[in-house]
């Protein structure tokens, strides 16, 4: 059995120290075959001393086949309303 998976939504915690990620799984005999089954799964990551983050749990639903297909995430184009700016410099480490 081979499950693809990909995001759709992520976000990080405000300290930074944990996040998760979400979206649809396909389940198919081999990489290249159609789909025979459909899920969702959401993972909680939670940032290690050393900066990476580590799934800590991982939990997913079957559910029929979508209707549509769920659109790619994508990052905002701009920020919500009311968040903070933030300072490219930030960003480079």
């Amino acid at each position: 059995m081979n499950i693809q998976w990909r995001p759709v939504a992520a976000a990080v915690s405000g300290a930074g120290d944990m996040g998760y990620t979400t979206g649809p799984s396909e389940y198919r005999r081999s990489p290249t075959d159609t789909p025979v089954g459909f899920g969702h799964y959401t993972s909680v990551w939670q940032r290690q001393p050393d900066g990476r983050f580590l799934v800590r749990i991982d939990i997913g639903i079957d559910h029929p086949a979508p209707v549509i297909r769920v659109p790619d995430w994508a990052p905002p184009t701009t920020p919500p309303p009311g968040a903070p700016a933030l300072d490219p410099a930030e960003h480079s480490a």
